[in-house]
């Protein structure tokens, strides 16, 4: 029955997104699951915008910043509107792009998001905050979904930079009385 449902759902949604053409809104997150020693899975949350529910069939990650790289075993497991989904999962490019593949008549449903499960080589991040990456998700070869995600600086790297500016400035003012 969920079968039916789901090709139903995406035969109306694949049309309709087809008929739209161009990207949709959406933004990604991405947070670390479980452990204290490490980052070892990610949560990629792709949360869909506008004309819901929608549904893609192909979605791409790829790692453009941080440390952080894909397993070449990935579980190929995602959570939508439905429930439970799976997908064929593809890594690439020394582990920085994690691609996949839903099967034909499960295609993913945005109702408004999808969860997708990444697994990570062995790190020492307990968060996913200096991660920058980008995204695209889309129905028969055509991308519904993109964009970019830029890590902030985390909080120590703030704290250390401000320091390094005091000291500057400290020096600078000790110069000036000097000379």
């Amino acid at each position: 029955m969920i079968t039916l449902i789901r090709a139903f759902a995406g035969a109306v949604l694949l049309s309709a997104a087809l008929a739209r053409g161009a990207s949709a809104q959406s933004t990604m997150t991405a947070q670390c699951v479980g452990g204290s020693i490490g980052c070892n899975q990610i949560n990629f949350t792709l949360t869909a915008m506008g004309s819901l529910p929608a549904t893609v069939d192909f979605f791409r990650i790829a790692i453009t910043g941080g440390d952080f790289r894909f397993t070449p075993a990935q579980p190929g497991t995602a959570t939508d509107d439905l429930g439970d989904n799976f997908f064929i999962p593809t890594v690439l490019s020394g582990g920085t792009v994690l691609m996949g593949t839903f099967d034909p008549g499960f295609e993913a449903v945005l109702n408004p998001f999808l969860i997708i499960l990444a697994q990570l080589q062995p790190n020492t991040h307990t968060d996913a905050s200096s991660l920058s990456y980008t995204y695209q998700a889309g129905v028969d070869g055509q991308v519904v979904f993109q964009g970019a995600v830029t890590a902030t600086p985390e909080p120590a790297s703030l704290v250390l930079l401000g320091t390094g500016l005091l000291a500057l400035g400290g020096v600078a003012v000790r110069r000036r009385r000097i000379a």
